[in-house]
C-alpha cells in the first residue's frame, strides 16, 4: 500500500471522507507512506492520530445562520456544468428538524432554498462532526473542511469530467493522485483488498487519498481556501473549502 513509514518522528497528514462504514481515514506520512482504516466517528479519528500536522475532512464544517455558504458557491463556480457534485449547506436551524418533511419548508425560509434530500441523508454526519469540533478547542484549526472535486481540481489546474463511480474517473483521478504519491495503485488496491464493499467503495478509497495529498499541501505553504479569506459561523467554524495548489508542488511527495 505504497511506501509505509516507520512512524517515529514522521510528520503526518490524514484524508478523511465518510463512507458506509463510518469514516474513512487515509494517512499519509512525510516519506509517502500510506496507511488506510475505518473509524466510526471524528472523535475516534482524533484519538486515534494524536499530533498530526492537519486533517482535512470531506464534510461541511461551519454553519450559516442564514442563506448560503461563500465556498459552496465559489466551489459550485469552479465546477461549472459539474456544479451539481457540491452540495449546498443548510443553515444551522435545519439541523433541529426531525424530519425530511419538516426540513425542507425550514430550509427554504432560511435560505430561500429547498433541501436536497442528498444533503438529507448526509446531515447527522454534519451533526456529529459540528457538536465534535464545538466541543474540542484543542483540535481546531487540526480539522478543516475539504472536497474531493476541490482538492482535485487544485492539484491538476482543471475539474475531472468523468463521473467518480466510472472507470473512466477512477482512472483519470488516479492519474493526478500518481503525480504525488508512488505507488498509488498499490495502495489503492490494498485498501479495496481490506475492507468489504458494503463498508468502503473504490471512490471512497480515491477520496479520501486526494484529501490526504492535499492536507500535505501544510508542509510545503502551497495550502489555499475558497474563499481566501473565509467568514467564520457563530461558533467561530471556519465556512471554507481547503484545497492544494499543485502548481507550486514538486511531484511525489
Amino acid at each position: 500500500m505504497g511506501r509505509q513509514g516507520s512512524g517515529v518522528g514522521m510528520r503526518r497528514v490524514l484524508g478523511v471522507d465518510g463512507c458506509r462504514g463510518g469514516w474513512l481515514v487515509c494517512s499519509l506520512s512525510e516519506d509517502g507512506g500510506v496507511a488506510f482504516a475505518v473509524l466510526p466517528d471524528l472523535a475516534s479519528v482524533c484519538r486515534a492520530y494524536p499530533g498530526v500536522s492537519l486533517i482535512l475532512a470531506d464534510v461541511p464544517i461551519g454553519l450559516p445562520e442564514a442563506g448560503v455558504r461563500d465556498c459552496d458557491m465559489r466551489a459550485k463556480g469552479l465546477l461549472g456544468r459539474y456544479n451539481s457534485r457540491v452540495f449546498l449547506t443548510p443553515p444551522r436551524g435545519v439541523f433541529v428538524a426531525p424530519s425530511y418533511e419538516t426540513a425542507n419548508p425550514l430550509c427554504r425560509e432560511l435560505s430561500d432554498r429547498g433541501l436536497m434530500k442528498q444533503m438529507w441523508a448526509i446531515m447527522p454526519g454534519i451533526r456529529e462532526v459540528d457538536t465534535t469540533l464545538r466541543g474540542a478547542g484543542g483540535i481546531l484549526g487540526v480539522v478543516r473542511e475539504c472536497h474531493p472535486e476541490i482538492c482535485f481540481w487544485g492539484l491538476s489546474g482543471s475539474v475531472i469530467g468523468a463521473n467518480k463511480k466510472t472507470e473512466d474517473g477512477a482512472a483519470a483521478r488516479m492519474a493526478v493522485l500518481s503525480r504525488f504519491v508512488d505507488g498509488v495503485e498499490g495502495a489503492v488496491s490494498g485498501a479495496m483488498g481490506r475492507f468489504p464493499r458494503s463498508a468502503v467503495a473504490c471512490d471512497d478509497v480515491i477520496d479520501a487519498l486526494v484529501c490526504a495529498v492535499a492536507a500535505a499541501g501544510v508542509w510545503d505553504g502551497s495550502l489555499r481556501t475558497l474563499p481566501e479569506d473565509p467568514e467564520r459561523d457563530g461558533h467561530g467554524l471556519a465556512m471554507e473549502m481547503v484545497y492544494r495548489d499543485g502548481s507550486s508542488v514538486s511531484p511525489s511527495l
